[in-house]
């Protein structure tokens, strides 16, 4: 089954709250030679399940669902299941995510960071003296500046993932040979930990258009120059050929323990290989991994089972599950409620159920419109014919700020009656909106035919396919009819591209372990990942004044309101927190769950065959 997910660039509040322990179901992972077994692991030991003494060499085959072709790791467009292949790759950074959700300091690449000052914020990054790219080049400011400026959302022509933070900064500047960095912000950013990573070379961009004196200010007046107001240097079209450039090729260079060494145009396939100039503590273990496009997921556990692939991470569903622990003692898995969750979003934007301003989108008729939709739509339902066929704790997601174990979670979905099921307030709130057909074929209160909608979601996804249904279904019963449609490539869904557009759309949300300005560039207007184009000023100014609180529990306060404003604006309905998944030979040590935005290749240096185990040849 195919998965869509897209991480979101979610950060951490100062103070992170202490995720609560949640079940991690766990089959086989601490001993290969013993046969299945459900294990539970508390949060103390997420970040070492399967630990393992690891000899060095051999190699392994990673199957992957989605197709090789986006290599920007900074691009909206992007989507999980491309970008952890490059996890050992794009390494480089400021801080790592644990998968109890800590977050700790990249130690391999930087030796402090520290913030020296308040007013204004400063904070001081010292890098490893010995930490390179795989050419030699060193990690330095230059590739801090590069990410700022290209996160920075001054260019809207960037298509970058969230310019949440970086467009506080007001300077980034280099010392000490360059392996100083600087940070001073304009505004206060209490999740200053979460920027920084992964980053890309500024030497590679050069190569292709970037030109490395850029500044902010000519960055800044070059985007007016491209609507005419003043005379252009050209600089931020050579800042967007070098972006382009990272999304169009695969990486040239490595700041990680591996460096990509062949990567067909298809798309198929990617092998790396050590990278000889890794200059992190613990050296990789494995001679080689190749990531490999497995076109139909159900096929994924009979190509573990022949060997053909050594580990796999697919959503998990009732028969993929059974067939993966028939397999037997030669196969572990590992299986985890964590930070993704499942959702519907409407495209705000859509003139059926919204429009481009925010006047469009609260207009009686819209909003009564979209709020009785999620009325109708029965959450309960759809997890019994999904999640819950192979997970009997699954419950309905109430909160879209906050998954569950995390501390500032509250119900601020359900008084509001949505997801709900219940057709027949669904119909009162159409009928007194002044809607007519109600239950036969939907008109708005002019007389005016309600459009059929389009629902899409990512081709082969059959529990995607099945909520779709359902919606479609249940939206039947209001009058209103929703043509399910598959997608090819869900980042071209969610930009908008000719072909791929939608009116509503399901995929998942793959969190990481920061609650607050994480969602900024999902929820704030204009922002990157605001695929639906929602406009609330409200809300924006409410997240203005969160990103900007030291104070926790004032800062949780304010997303829960934000969360309320979402359940009242009717923009989108969390369906339910998902399950994440990894199958793997049981001989291979230290593979484990990270429920988090970096995913459960964050440690492949660390991945290799248990001391004393025959392993494949590299």
């Amino acid at each position: 089954m195919a998965k869509d997910r897209i991480r979101r660039r979610r950060r951490l509040t100062v103070g992170l709250a202490v995720i609560s322990a949640l079940t991690l179901a766990l089959t086989a992972a601490c001993s290969s030679s013993k046969p299945a077994t459900t294990q539970t692991s508390s949060q103390s030991s997420w970040n070492t399940i399967n630990s393992a003494a690891v000899k060095t060499g051999g190699s392994i085959t990673i199957g992957i669902e989605k197709q090789l072709g986006d290599w920007n790791p900074l691009d909206a467009s992007i989507s999980a299941d491309q970008e952890y292949p490059l996890d050992g790759v794009y390494y480089a950074g400021a801080y790592l995510y644990e998968p109890n959700g800590a977050v700790e300091l990249n130690s391999d690449t930087l030796v402090s960071a520290t913030m020296t000052g308040t007013s204004p914020q400063v904070v001081v990054y010292k890098i490893q003296p010995n930490a390179v790219w795989s050419d030699g080049s060193p990690i330095d400011a230059s590739d801090f500046i590069y990410d700022w400026l290209a996160n920075s959302g001054v260019d809207p022509n960037m298509l970058n993932a969230g310019s949440t933070g970086y467009d506080q900064i007001s300077s980034v500047v280099g010392s000490d040979g360059g392996k100083t960095v600087t940070v001073t912000f304009s505004t206060p950013f209490v999740d200053w930990k979460s920027l920084f990573g992964p980053l890309l070379p500024a030497h590679i961009a050069a190569k292709h258009g970037y030109n490395a004196s850029l500044t902010l200010a000519q960055l800044t007046t070059d985007v007016k120059a491209e609507n005419g107001a003043t005379t252009s240097t050209g600089a931020v079209l050579q800042l967007e050929d070098s972006f382009n450039w990272f999304s169009n090729n695969a990486p040239p260079v490595s700041s990680g323990p591996y460096e990509v060494s062949s990567a067909p145009s298809d798309g198929s396939s990617v092998t790396e290989a050590q990278n000889p100039k890794w200059y992190g503590t613990d050296k990789a273990h494995l001679s080689t991994m190749i990531y490999k496009y497995i076109a139909d997921a159900s096929q994924e556990p009979i190509a573990l089972q022949n060997g053909e692939v050594n580990v796999i991470y697919p959503q998990p569903e009732t028969d993929l599950v059974t067939e993966i622990k028939g397999i037997g003692s030669s196969v572990a898995d590992q299986i985890a409620a964590g930070f993704e969750w499942e959702h519907f979003d409407f495209n705000m934007q859509s003139p059926a159920i919204g429009g481009k301003t925010q006047a469009a989108q609260e207009a009686p008729q819209t909003l009564a419109l979209r709020t009785a939709m999620l009325t109708g739509v029965n959450r309960s339902a759809i997890i019994a014919r999904t999640e819950g066929l192979f997970d009997p704790t699954a419950k309905p997601l109430n909160n879209r700020l906050f998954t569950p174990q995390e501390t500032g979670y509250q119900d601020n979905v359900t008084k509001y009656g949505l997801g709900s099921g219940n057709v027949s307030s669904a119909e009162s709130i159409l009928k007194k909106a002044g809607f007519t057909g109600v239950g036969t074929a939907l008109k708005y209160p002019n007389g005016t035919a309600v459009p059929s909608m389009v629902l899409r979601y990512t081709s082969g996804n059959s529990l995607r396919e099945t909520e779709c249904d359902l919606f479609a279904s249940e939206m039947k019963q209001l009058g209103i009819t929703i043509n399910v449609e598959t997608t090819s490539d869900l980042g071209k869904s969610l930009t908008h591209a000719a072909g791929y557009d939608y009116d509503i759309i399901v995929f998942a949300w793959v969190d990481t372990v920061f609650p607050n300005s994480g969602n900024y560039s999902i929820y704030v207007s204009g922002e990157g990942q605001n695929y639906g184009g929602y406009t609330n000023s409200q809300v924006d100014k409410i997240y203005n004044q969160a990103a900007a609180d030291f104070d926790t529990t004032t800062a949780n306060a304010d997303l829960n309101k934000i969360d309320n404003l979402l359940s009242q604006d009717a923009v989108t309905l969390p369906l339910y927190q998902k399950d994440d998944m990894v199958a793997y030979d049981s001989d291979l040590g230290n593979v484990r769950i990270n429920s988090t935005s970096q995913l459960f290749t964050y440690n492949v240096q660390d991945w290799g065959y248990d001391t004393g185990t025959a392993s494949p040849a590299s």
